[in-house]
């Protein structure tokens, strides 16, 4: 049986808040990639989700600003 790749976008506007939905949501859905828009992260931002990496990216002035991540 074929594995399909499943990637999903999300609107975050700020995902720290939201990091338990993304959890449940990454998790009961199988998704292998998801993007991140608004994330709001700043350079001393972490959050973490068991079996995935998270990559993002920062405004040039270190504030929280709408910047992506990618969550695979």
């Amino acid at each position: 049986m074929a594995k399909f790749l499943r990637i999903a976008l999300w609107k975050a506007n700020e995902l720290y808040p939201h990091i338990k939905e993304v959890k449940l949501f990454v998790n009961q859905n199988y998704i292998d990639v998801l993007l991140i828009s608004e994330s709001h992260f700043m350079v001393g931002t972490h959050c973490s989700i068991p079996q995935y990496n998270i990559y993002d990216t920062n405004h040039p002035d270190a504030t929280a600003h709408v910047v992506t991540a990618v969550i695979i």
